[in-house]
């Protein structure tokens, strides 16, 4: 929630989970969080200076969760090439340093709001099109990962 709060998204959540995460994108890119520019690939994200500031607090912000969970999980999966490694490693580094829990090879999850996060990751690391950010509403088994956030609904 603090996240959507940032990004101006509070108001909005009734709207559909991709709308969601498009329009975070749309506003990191109003506040100056990120700029979009042309590629041999066509529009890309790129995460500016101040992008890299409000990435960090955004990261310090996202471990210090204290908030009621809203029962969904927010699911990160990578594809991320072996020439890539580096940027592999640093991508899971991350998301550790978070509280994800890894769950299967290249498959994250966390149970809190996390779109302005990934979507700066994403610019920042240049993997854009290598990541699938999820909202899930159920997830076989997660009673463990319950127990592992201390989660009550």
């Amino acid at each position: 929630m603090r996240l959507l709060k940032w990004a101006g998204l509070e108001k909005r959540l009734k709207r559909s989970k991709l709308q969601i995460i498009s329009r975070a994108k749309k506003e990191l890119v109003k506040k100056g969080l990120l700029v979009v520019e042309d590629s041999l690939h066509g529009k890309v994200m790129r995460i500016t200076e101040l992008g890299k500031s409000a990435l960090e607090r955004e990261l310090l912000i996202a471990k210090r969760v204290d908030t009621k969970w809203d029962g969904k999980w927010r699911v990160i999966i990578f594809d991320i090439p072996e020439k890539r490694k580096l940027t592999r490693d640093k991508l899971r580094y991350s998301l550790v340093s978070v509280g994800f829990i890894k769950i299967q090879n290249s498959v994250w999850v966390y149970p809190h709001p996390c779109e302005n996060l990934i979507s700066l990751l994403k610019a920042d690391f240049k993997i854009g099109k290598d990541v699938l950010y999820l909202i899930v509403d159920q997830l076989e088994g997660d009673s463990y990962l319950q127990e592992q956030f201390n989660l009550k609904k």
